[in-house]
């Protein structure tokens, strides 16, 4: 008898301190363009293209394109997670990577009704990176279970507007990395050429210094270096990064001509001039 009931303490003590298990998060139902993936198959090539590391107790949703993913987690205290981390994620506070070279962002949101959080990783192909504007509708999915901030969901801006007097708003072209690129060339026979380039940008999305080092990362770097204040100097090229006033959109602007630097920067400041809803 004195047997039994040592077993069934020790059983009653096990149980108490076993860790609970992890428990998918909840069902959404995915909005226009995105779907919810559970072939292994599709899974697998998903997660073998990603750093990102796939925790079972997990859904997740991809774009029809292939353009995007988010990984949802339930079951994690947010406030552990967020002392774990501490110093460089935000809870609840916009997407955060600790290496932007991983190409994954993670935001933490605390459930509405109590309870453990939310997790939502978000990755793709390298051409993703500047594209988190464009996972505001699988958010705008989950804002009624988890405490995400209304920035997060709310569309992304048409950028169209921000243009100005610098090209035709229709003349506009989207590229691989979500960015929409106007053109204009200068200088005898036309063949030197200001490119500019804008994005939805948010502050809540990802701070400024983080936007900077990705668009760095990203393709500036390919023409010299960006100082901290986003200014790019190299021999002919010269760009520039802003942010408008409005805090909904960035901007590249970019000289590519053999003149020398300061007819660049002359045709720079000039075209500058013609975007008056950006700071610069």
């Amino acid at each position: 008898m004195r047997l039994l009931s040592l077993l069934l303490l020790c059983l009653c003590c096990l149980t108490a301190t076993a860790p609970r298990a992890a428990s998918l998060p909840p069902a959404v139902t995915p909005p226009e363009g995105w779907k919810e993936v559970k072939d292994p198959v599709e899974l697998e090539r998903i997660f073998a293209d990603t750093p990102v590391v796939r925790c079972e107790s997990s859904r997740i949703y991809a774009r029809a394109d292939g353009a995007l993913c988010l990984m949802v987690t339930s079951g994690i205290p947010a406030e552990a997670f967020s002392r774990e981390h501490e110093g460089y994620r935000r809870l609840g506070k916009g997407f955060m990577t600790d290496d932007i070279m991983t190409k994954d962002m993670e935001l933490i949101a605390p459930a509405r009704k109590g309870g453990d959080g939310g997790r939502f990783v978000l990755f793709g192909p390298p051409r993703s990176v500047f594209r988190l504007g464009e996972v505001a509708p699988m958010l705008a999915a989950y804002a009624k279970l988890y405490d995400i901030p209304r920035e997060l969901t709310a569309p992304p801006a048409d950028v169209s507007r921000y243009a100005g007097k610098f090209a035709p708003r229709a003349s506009g072209r989207q590229d691989e990395y979500g960015w929409t690129a106007y053109s204009r060339s200068f200088g005898k026979g036309g063949w030197s050429q200001i490119e500019l380039l804008i994005i939805p940008y948010a502050e809540a999305w990802m701070p400024k210094k983080n936007f900077l080092a990705l668009v760095w990362a990203g393709f500036l770097n390919q023409w010299g270096e960006l100082t901290p204040e986003g200014k790019h100097w190299q021999a002919g090229r010269v760009s520039r990064l802003a942010f408008s006033r409005d805090g909904k959109a960035a901007c590249v602007l970019m000289a590519m001509t053999g003149y020398p630097d300061a007819e660049c920067e002359r045709e720079l400041r000039r075209a500058m001039r013609d975007l008056p809803d950006f700071v610069w």
